[in-house]
């Protein structure tokens, strides 16, 4: 592992914990995400781990995935998640497709057949 590899893990672990740390002591925080749920994965170069928000609530794993994530955040390239964590990259910037960043939000399956009405 690379000195490159073992910051971005750093980077990464504690972006996760940093946002443990957020739900646990910010009331007005909980208070806006007590209705709020999602199940985030992340694929941070050859690191995965996942954020799960749910109703106010918050955990995370790493080195594990989640099954049927709400949205996934992929970063093949160390250098823009480096800039990702160091907090350079914003929301503009992720959707014009920054370098090697991209994040997919599954389409929901549509119902089959005739609708009634």
């Amino acid at each position: 592992m690379t000195g490159k590899e073992i910051q971005i893990r750093n980077m990464f672990e504690g972006m996760l914990s940093a946002a443990e740390s957020i739900f646990k002591d910010d009331k007005d925080y909980q208070k806006d995400m007590e209705n709020f749920s999602a199940r985030v994965q992340w694929e941070v170069g050859s690191y995965k781990g996942y954020q799960v928000f749910e109703n106010g609530a918050y955990t995370f794993k790493i080195d594990e995935e989640i099954e049927n994530p709400d949205l996934t955040f992929s970063i093949t390239d160390l250098d823009v998640a480096e800039k990702l964590f160091e907090g350079a990259i914003t929301e503009g910037a992720v959707l014009k497709n920054h370098g090697n960043l991209s994040f997919t939000k599954p389409v929901p399956s549509r119902p089959t057949g005739k609708s009634s009405g």
